[in-house]
C-alpha cells in the first residue's frame, strides 16, 4: 500500500469523525519482535490519534504534523503516538511516508494518509442498523408527506367540484325564476290587454 493514492475524500468532517467513533478498532501488540514484555495500544488510543491526525488532514486525508505536535495536542507521551502511529499503520487505517527536506537535510516529519476505506469498513453493524433504521424512517416521513400532499390536491379538487356543482345550480335556479318572471310579465300584460279590449267594448256599447 506504499503506492496508495486516495482521492478527495467522500466524507464531511462530521462524517469521519462518526466513522472513527463508531469503528471498531482491534487493540494491537507493538512491541519489538523477541521483547519479552507485550505493548498493547487500546482501541481508544488509536481513535484518539486518528480524530487529530483528521483535524490536520487535508482533502485527500494526508498530513504531516510531528510527533511532538501530535503528543502535544493529544495530551500523549511521544512514546504512546509513535506506538499509537504503529499499531494504526498494523491495522491498516494509515500510511505512513517519510518525507525529505527539499533543502536536502536530512527526513522531516512523516507524512500520514488515513485509509478512509479500511475505516468505514470497521463500523460495527449496530451502527449500520441505527444508520439505515435513521434512513428508512426518513423515508417513510417522505412518503407520508406525499400522501398528505395527494390527500390534500383530491381535497381541493373535491372542493372545485363542489363549487361548480353549486354556481351551476345557482344559474340554474336564475335562468328558472327569471323565466317565471317573464311568464308572470307576459301573463299581465295579457291581462291588460284583455281588460282594455272589454273597457273599449263597453264604451263602444254605451255610445251606440
Amino acid at each position: 500500500m506504499s503506492n496508495y493514492k486516495q482521492l478527495e475524500i467522500p466524507f464531511s468532517r462530521y462524517e469521519r469523525r462518526e466513522a472513527i467513533r463508531d469503528a471498531n478498532i482491534v487493540a494491537v501488540d507493538v512491541a519489538t519482535p523477541g521483547s519479552k514484555k507485550p505493548v498493547i495500544v487500546r482501541p481508544s488510543t488509536q481513535k484518539h490519534i486518528l480524530k487529530e491526525l483528521d483535524a490536520y488532514s487535508e482533502k485527500n486525508g494526508t498530513c504531516f504534523p510531528s510527533l511532538d505536535t501530535l503528543a502535544r495536542i493529544c495530551s500523549f507521551s511521544k512514546r504512546t503516538v509513535q506506538n499509537g502511529l504503529k499499531a494504526l499503520a498494523m491495522n491498516g487505517l494509515i500510511i505512513v511516508r517519510d518525507r525529505e527536506r527539499k533543502n536536502s537535510r536530512g527526513a522531516t516529519s512523516n507524512a500520514y494518509t488515513i485509509v478512509w476505506e479500511e475505516l468505514s469498513s470497521l463500523r460495527s453493524n449496530d451502527h449500520r442498523t441505527e444508520f439505515d433504521q435513521v434512513v428508512t424512517a426518513g423515508d417513510q416521513v417522505a412518503d407520508y408527506a406525499d400522501q398528505v400532499a395527494t390527500t390534500t390536491d383530491q381535497v381541493a379538487e373535491s372542493t372545485d367540484q363542489v363549487a361548480d356543482a353549486a354556481t351551476h345550480e345557482n344559474i340554474t335556479k336564475t335562468k328558472e325564476e327569471t323565466t317565471t318572471e317573464r311568464v308572470v310579465i307576459v301573463a299581465s300584460l295579457k291581462a291588460l290587454d284583455v281588460g282594455l279590449a272589454e273597457k273599449a267594448i263597453v264604451e263602444g256599447l254605451s255610445k251606440s
